[in-house]
């Protein structure tokens, strides 16, 4: 049977698109955006090995988040252990503009645009693009002195997460048994409230459970919990959210975005990622290996390969059990791709993704709560901060 003429018109525009030269124009233009950004960071230290794995998966992650869709792609400005090596412990404005820096060259040469405003996606001509946005991922490189939210909010940041593992100048973490500050901090409160007015959305992942309810009783506008799961399934890990906290993120308008590693989703798993995680840093104390370099890298993507812990099932359960807690206008997906490992077996990456929407139709969730837990509710959240904004200023 002949093909169509949808189909030959396809493939005819294919066929001159190639012709007319654009094609070539576009894969030079792209290996050498690549490669300037390979180079950029083998300069600034943060890869010291290079690997065909390495490179073919990069390559592969992100052209099947192309295919498959609307993809969010954050670059994240860490606050913690890889800035001490880099600004030698020297916690201040610097260091968060010195990776704003790095990840915006990563965005300009990598990325098919940088999306500014929510309006933005959907004013994009594209019809599955892949998007930037630029946030802060742990507020430690922000103080008192310096404290300047206007200034990241001009330059793109969408989103701030107050705290990481330990805690700051922002407030309490999670992470860390004896309370600092009882919550958050006087800064902490200022700080929040600027955000609330320059329209950067409010990240309570990481933080501690009174630092949230403080968060949520001083702001007017929906926050996000950009990488946490259910602490019901998980025992009492407290990086996940209660069922308390949960409802009270609906009754405030928010976002749990949940997280994939496994660690978040079962009990034994964490405590299998426990030891993973001491054995990794005995192995990079013996080899003399550097925290966050090419070798430690290789070293963890072994781990990953080779230990089958979980599925997409587990990952699942926890938005089956936060859409019933919260409802399906509040729950989205998180990964933490660049912060966790392992992941369940069958979602290492953004290729299995699919394998998270198929096993949500079996389920039972209609493709348009499908829609909302991939981008609609984060769109949702993200709309109604800059509107707050855009009214209050």
């Amino acid at each position: 049977m002949p093909p169509s003429r949808g189909k030959q018109n396809h493939l005819l525009r294919r066929w001159m698109f190639f012709i007319e030269g654009k094609l070539v124009k576009l894969v030079f233009i792209r290996t050498l955006k690549t490669m300037l950004v390979i180079a950029f960071f083998v300069v600034c230290g943060v890869i010291d090995e290079l690997t065909i794995e390495g490179v073919l998966k990069g390559i592969f992650i992100a052209v099947y988040a192309h295919k498959v869709g609307f993809a969010v792609w954050t670059v994240i400005i860490f606050g913690l252990i890889g800035i001490y090596e880099l600004i030698k412990n020297k916690k201040t404005i610097r260091t968060t503009l010195y990776l704003l820096v790095s990840s915006s060259i990563l965005i300009l040469f990598s990325m098919d645009e940088l999306i500014a405003k929510n309006n933005d996606i959907n004013n994009n001509p594209l019809m599955k693009p892949i998007l930037a946005v630029t946030v802060i991922r742990d507020a430690n490189g922000l103080t008192e002195k310096d404290l300047n939210i206007s200034y990241f909010a001009n330059r793109g940041v969408k989103y701030i997460t107050l705290t990481h593992s330990k805690h700051n100048q922002m407030g309490d973490s999670s992470g860390e048994n004896k309370p600092k500050w009882n919550g958050l901090s006087p800064f902490g409160q200022l700080a929040v409230i600027e955000m609330q007015k320059k329209g950067v959305m409010i990240d309570v992942s990481h933080v501690a459970d009174s630092t949230y309810y403080q968060v949520l009783d001083l702001v007017n506008v929906p926050v996000i919990a950009s990488h946490s799961s259910c602490r019901k399934l998980t025992s009492d890990y407290e990086r996940n959210m209660t069922d308390d906290m949960l409802r009270a993120l609906a009754k405030n308008g928010g976002v749990i975005q949940i997280n994939f590693g496994a660690a978040f989703l079962k009990p034994e798993y964490k405590d299998l990622n426990d030891k993973l995680w001491i054995t990794y840093e005995k192995y990079l104390e013996k080899h003399n290996i550097a925290d966050f370099s090419g070798k430690a890298a290789a070293y963890l993507d072994h781990w990953q390969s080779v230990i089958k812990l979980g599925s997409v099932r587990d990952l699942v359960d926890h938005i089956d059990h936060a859409v019933k807690v919260a409802g399906i206008d509040h729950v989205g997906l998180g990964s933490d791709f660049d912060g966790v490992i392992p992941t369940p077996t069958d979602v290492p990456d953004v290729s299995g993704y699919p394998k998270v929407v198929a096993e949500l139709l079996k389920r039972g969730y209609s493709e348009t709560d499908i829609q909302k837990i991939l981008s609609g509710n984060i769109l949702r959240v993200w709309k109604e901060v800059e509107l707050y904004s855009n009214e209050h200023t």
